[in-house]
Formats: C-alpha cells, structure tokens, sequence
C-alpha cells in the first residue's frame, strides 16, 4: 500500500480507472468460461450418448440374434439334422443379416457338423474357444474372442449360444461372429463434429474398431487409457491426447452380458477439445473485442477528468509549496483551488502560511535574543576554563588532604598495632637481662649462658628492627604501578595486625594462599585498603562483643581476574546501610568514633588506582567483602617459601 501511494497521482488515477473496470471484464470472462464449460458438459453429453447408443445398438443385435437362433433350433430340418439342409438354412440366415458372419452348428464335443460358409472341414471343432466353453458351463449365450478382419470384412467378435431340449439339456450350440462395422452407420447419424470418434476394444484391449483412424485396428490401446477403463465401474470419461495427436473429451462405457463378470467389449468415443469449445471462445472474444473500445473511452474520461479536477490542482499547491519554501511567505492558494476537500487543503496551506509568516516574525526577534546571549555565553567561556581548572585544583587538594587523613589515621592505627607487636619482645629482652643479673650475682653466670642469653636478645631487637623497616615501607609513598604477588601483600598486611587481633581474642586467618598470582599496581595503596577493611571487621566486632569474633581473608583467580574476600561474623551490615557504606564520610559507628574516609579510600584504591572492582554482601554470618582486580600473568611453580604455613592468629 505503501508503495502505491508513492506513486504519482495520475498513475494512481489509471490504475483506479483499470480497478473499476474490472468486474466487468471479470463478469464477461467469468461468462465465457461458464459457457465453455457448459459447452464442453454438451459434448461430454453427446459423445456420451453415442457411446450409449452403441451399446444399445449392440445389445438390440444380440438378443435379435439369440431371438432368432431359438426359433431356428425348433425348426424340424434343424433336429433331423440333416446337414445339407442346415448349412443351407444358415446361408440363407448370413446373407439376411450381413453383420451376422461364420454362422455355424456344434455338438456337445465342439465338432462343428453344419455351417453357413462352405466348404466345411470334417474336423473342424470348436471346443477349445472361449465362448464355447462359457457356453456349456453357463448355458447361457457367452462372449469369445475376437476374428481378424479380412480384405473386404472389418473385425468380428465371436459368440456361442447352447440350445437345450425340454429336459434342460446342451443338444449343441450355435456359433456366430457379429461384424462390427455396421456401427458406422451410427456415427453418420449423430450429427456431431467430422473429427468425432469411436473406438471398440475388446476385452483384452486390442482395438477392433475405429471410426476415423483405420489403421489403429488390431494395435494395441495405450495402457493408461485402458487401465483406467478398466477400473471405473459402468460408464465413465477423462481427458487426455488420442491416439490422432488431438486433445480429446473421451467418454467410456463397458459392454458386458447379464451373466459374464467381465467387459467381452469397450466402446470408447471422443471428441476434439477445440471443437467442444470453439464456439464458446468465439463468444468470449466477441464480447471483449466489443467492450474494449467502451473500456478505453472510460479510461480516457476518468484520467482527462481525474487532471483537471485533482492533478492540476495538486500540482497549483505544490508550485505554491515550492514558493513559500524559497521564503515567500505572502503568497496565497485558496484562491485557485476552491470547491471539495482540495480547497479545504487550500484554505489550511493559506492559514499555515499565516502562521509561518507570524512564527518567522517570532524566529527573528529570538535570534536576535540569542545573538545577545552568545555574546554574554562568550564572555563566561573565556573565564570557564580559569575556573573548571581552579575547581579540578580545590578537589584535588581537597582529595589529598582526605588521603592524607587516612593515612594518618592508619598510622596512627599502625602505631598501636606496633606498640602491641614490641611489648612482648620488650619484655623478654627485660627478663632474659634480669635473669643474667641474677645469674651473675649467685655466681652462677657462665660463657655458654651468657652467649646464649646475648643471642636471643640480639634475635628480639632484629625482630624490632623488621618491623620499623615494614613499617617505614609501608608508608613509603608509590610513583608507577608494577607487578607484585597478590599472596604476599596480603601476608604483609596480615602481620601488621595478628597481634592485636589476638590481643583481643579475634581469630584472624589467610585460608587460602595463591601464591602464583600477580596483579599491577601499587602493593601499599592495596595493602592500605585491605587494613582499612580488616579496622571494619575489627571495630564491629569489638563492638557487638561477639562472643568467638573471626576474620577469614580467601585469594583465587576466577579467569582473568584475582577474588580477595574478608569475611567476617559480626552479623552483618544493616540493610539501610549496605548500599552507601563506600560513601565518603558515611559511617554506621556512634558519633566521634569513626569518620567515614576509610572504606570510601579502599574504594578509591580498588576502582580508579588499580582498575578493580569492591562490593559488600551480607551472608548468614556477617558481612563479606569482595575485591576483583584484573590478573597477571601467573608466577612459574608454586610461589611458596619451603615450609610456608597458612598463617593465623
């Protein structure tokens, strides 16, 4: 449809025009082909009662001649058996009925003793021919096969009739040929087309008989045509070539006597298709030829009219178009397309352009409202940018400042967690001195205790050594990001604080090692987030005095990217919370105990430094935080110090 539209309106127009026309045109060929088919029902009927004809014609014969043949057998010449005198009576029979031929008597044997046709073979017997023998196991007239024709004689179809006496018994039987050329008298008769036809076959399918192609008799029919008269019941049609190249209306009927369950003959007739028709395609091309002047005269009315009334007038309003879109906005059509639904389209084009002329007014008055605002508009760029960098500048420092605080916050952190870790050693220094003090003033000082004693104080302080150099590296600040082990910066983490988690009973533990995979990016930002979390877990945990608080920090790779989770079992975060927890200066805790910086700086680390991914969940114990970061390649073997432990506290 859409298509359609798209054309233009005077192929629109003829193509309306060839619509309406037609149902006539369909109502003329609808007509013919109503009258063809009726013409071709008229043939079918008239070769079809040809066809009957024949048969009737046929079965009129036979019970003339079984009628006949009776009345012979009564005669006294014929039971005295006085051969001379039969075959005389038999001649005179045969001459009488010309489609009576090879007239003959036979006894019960078959032996043939009196014929119409001399001269007459002492041995001649019949006894082994088909209607022979159908007669004595009928006693019935019976149907045999058929005689070949002769120079001045057509085929012929052999036939037997028994002849009983008053006992109901066979005395002999009568034999007699019918001469089927008699039937062309019929075909003369009928009045139908020269080209129609008739063929006789017998039960077998050898043609007998044909009334217009001669040389067909004693061939055999085509198969399809014979097999389909074969399985229709009675009489019965079809359409198809005939043996003469033409396409034919061909009806069938089979010939069979009351008591024999198969056709002895089929009479075939038919009739060209042309010339069943001929006369109702005539009429169909008479009438169109007649109409076809009328159809093009409308057409040509409704196209000049379909112009003058419609086109033309479409063609004013485009030019109008046309006019106002080079900005003439003056112009007016109403004028020249009034009257109908195109000068209601012409009044509404006079109203837009109306409309148009006032909006171009408006347009005018605002472009020159927008000159005067991109002038002010250039004027604050050309301080925009000055003040875009001197806000990038404020947030920067601001987010320094932030940074800073976390830092110094995790330091001041790292210092408890120091002065935790040193108390021991300290104090096994102290007594390890004492203990030599006393073993000197009781005399009992020797070289080997004193060595032994100087070592293990020796072994504390590099101890205490170790760990102002961790903690001195840690806070060491990192230019460029590089590869280091996933594994070993959460064990360094890790050590910071098992001391204190164990000071305050909390089970801290690293379940699962990974040992072979690397991420990029700066170990002590990542070691930094990962405390901030673990302060988290702690805080929570002291302070809802869980009774067996336990911190469980897991590492593997899932594809290309290294999963660290913390998990904790402090019952969780509340649901109001667990979506703003990363926040900037967001905090759950009472107010003055926490500031809100710190989960919101492991965020920053994870997601904008290393190009991660950090996320919360609730599980059934506590809270679960899950860091993704993008994976390195992995380390070659294992990774692991011999006689590496999971560590725990």
């Amino acid at each position: 449809m859409k298509r359609f539209l798209s054309l233009p309106i005077r192929i629109q127009l003829a193509t309306l025009a060839l619509l309406l026309a037609l149902p006539t045109i369909g109502i003329i060929i609808y007509s013919g082909l109503d009258q063809r088919q009726d013409a071709l029902n008229t043939a079918t009927k008239n070769i079809q009662e040809l066809a009957n004809n024949i048969g009737l014609a046929q079965d009129q014969f036979l019970n003339s001649t079984q009628q006949l043949l009776e009345t012979v057998a009564r005669l006294d010449r014929v039971k005295s058996r006085d051969r001379a005198k039969v075959s005389q009576l038999l001649s005179e029979i045969s001459q009488r009925n010309p489609q009576i031929r090879h007239l003959a008597l036979a006894d019960t044997s078959g032996k043939i003793w009196a014929a119409a046709t001399p001269p007459l073979n002492d041995n001649e017997s019949i006894a082994d021919q088909r209607q022979f023998v159908n007669a004595l196991s009928t006693g019935r007239l019976s149907s045999g096969e058929y005689r070949p024709a002769t120079e001045d004689r057509d085929f012929a179809l052999d036939f037997a009739l028994p002849i009983k006496d008053k006992s109901g018994s066979i005395t002999w039987v009568f034999n007699f040929a019918v001469d089927l050329g008699n039937f062309r008298k019929i075909l003369l008769n009928t009045g139908l087309p020269a080209a129609t036809s008739y063929i006789i076959l017998d039960h077998r399918g050898t043609i007998l008989f044909s009334g217009r192609e001669p040389k067909l008799v004693g061939k055999t029919d085509k198969k399809e045509y014979f097999a389909q008269m074969q399985g229709t019941e009675g009489i019965g049609s079809f359409r198809g070539v005939a043996h003469d190249g033409l396409e034919r209306l061909i009806v069938f009927r089979k010939q069979r006597l009351e008591h024999e369950e198969t056709p002895y003959m089929y009479i075939r007739t038919g009739i060209p298709y042309g010339d069943a028709v001929a006369e109702a395609n005539s009429a169909l091309v008479r009438d169109i030829v007649l109409l076809t002047p009328f159809l093009i005269v409308s057409f040509m009315v409704v196209l000049y009219l379909g112009r003058r009334s419609i086109v033309d007038r479409v063609t004013t309003l485009k030019n109008t178009v046309d006019t106002m879109a080079q900005g003439n906005l003056d112009v007016r059509v109403a004028d020249h397309v009034a009257g109908g639904e195109l000068g209601e389209l012409g009044r509404a084009f006079d109203t837009m352009a109306r409309k148009l002329e006032e909006r171009e007014r408006e347009r005018q008055a605002a472009q020159d409202g927008l000159v005067v605002k991109q002038l002010q508009l250039e004027g604050l760029n050309a301080t925009l940018e000055q003040r875009v960098a001197e806000e990038v500048e404020k947030n920067n420092r601001k987010e320094r400042i932030m940074y800073q605080q976390a830092r110094q916050a995790s330091m001041g952190e790292m210092i408890n967690f120091i002065g935790h870790q040193w108390s021991q050693p300290l104090t096994t220094i102290g007594l390890r001195f004492q203990y030599l003090q006393q073993a000197y003033h009781d005399k009992e000082l020797t070289p080997e205790i004193f060595d032994r004693e100087v070592e293990a104080c020796l072994d504390k302080l590099d101890y205490l050594a170790d760990t102002i150099t961790d903690f001195r590296n840690f806070f060491r600040p990192e230019r460029t990001p590089y590869q280091f082990s996933l594994d070993k910066a959460i064990e360094r983490s890790v050590i910071f604080v098992q001391s204190y988690f164990a000071q305050n009973a909390i089970d801290l533990r690293f379940v699962n090692h990974a040992p072979d995979i690397l991420v990029n990016g700066y170990p002590n930002e990542f070691s930094h987030a990962l405390l901030n979390i673990l302060y988290n877990s702690r805080d929570v945990l002291l302070d809802r005095a869980v009774a067996h608080p336990s911190v469980e920090i897991c590492c593997r790779q899932e594809g290309d990217m290294a999963v660290i989770t913390v998990k904790d079992n402090g019952g969780g975060v509340r649901a109001g919370d667990i979506d703003r927890i990363f926040e900037l200066y967001f905090t759950s805790k009472d107010k003055g105990k926490g500031t809100g910086i710190g989960l919101y700086m492991s965020k920053m680390i994870v997601e904008k430094n290393m190009g991660g991914n950090i996320a919360v969940r609730n599980t059934p114990e506590g809270a679960e935080f899950i860091i993704k970061l993008p994976a390195e390649r992995s380390i070659p073997g294992d990774g692991k110090e011999p006689g590496k432990q999971p560590m725990s506290s």
